[in-house]
């Protein structure tokens, strides 16, 4: 989801597998009362930790569309259900497509916005273990890939094909780069970062070590974007 602080005026969009818990959770510490936090899961289903996480200010009104800018397929009824069942203005994993609207022009311009990318090889393992975290009922990883993959994460933080936040983090330096963006932001002791969500990928495996010649090669074809602008390659450079 987004993240919103008005005392520090930065808005941060959540991205797919890329430590968004754990970020959510470092920030939510620096929020005040009326500043904005969705939920980042049902409290049904929280892990060791989230239970203190505050979720604040994410309910309201909004106007529901029927097309969206990044010409993506509308999510009218399910803004719907948002709207009149859930009362939820902002939840997780929302994209910069329907935040701005959301937010108001003058935030969305005024205020610094950024995210976070990963590696797309080593984030699509990461997604396969999240999702298949019972060993048990666990099917193969190529056979799991083709359902359940079928974009990059550059859509959430994009506009028209343009790319709309001003510094992305990267995963492989997460701690560094957040701490130079909260301190450039004024975050005099920036938050360190949980770990959530990470205890169901066995330690020992290494992307390169899971994927096979069809899961490299999918990964590449449907992250192509992804893998062009960041310049990721399948050897983690």
């Amino acid at each position: 989801m987004t993240v919103i602080s008005h005392h520090y005026r930065f808005i941060f969009l959540k991205t797919a597998k890329t430590a968004g818990t754990s970020i959510e959770m470092a920030l939510e510490t620096i929020c005040g009362a009326d500043d904005i936090c969705a939920p980042v899961t049902k409290k049904k289903s929280a892990r060791p930790g989230e239970e203190s996480y505050k979720a604040r200010n994410y309910k309201g009104f909004f106007l529901p569309r029927l097309t969206r800018p990044d010409g993506r397929e509308s999510r009218f009824f399910k803004d719907i259900k948002d709207l009149v069942v859930l009362q939820r203005k902002f939840k997780s994993h929302m994209p910069a497509c329907d935040v701005k609207p959301r937010i108001g022009k003058k935030i969305w311009d005024g205020y610094f916005k950024f995210t976070v990318e990963r590696n797309p090889w080593d984030k699509a393992v990461s997604a396969y273990y999240f999702a298949q975290r019972h060993p048990e009922n666990r099917i193969p990883f190529e056979d799991w890939l083709p359902e359940n993959l079928k974009q990059g994460n550059i859509h959430f933080y994009s506009i028209g094909g343009k790319i709309v936040v001003d510094h992305v983090l990267r995963f492989e330096n997460l701690q560094a780069d957040l701490d130079a963006t909260l301190l450039k932001l004024g975050v005099e002791n920036p938050p360190t970062l949980p770990r959530s969500k990470s205890e169901f990928r066995p330690k020992k495996a290494d992307y390169r070590e899971v994927h096979n010649d069809f899961t490299r090669d999918y990964v590449a074809r449907v992250c192509a974007p992804d893998i062009e602008y960041f310049g990721y390659t399948f050897e983690g450079k």
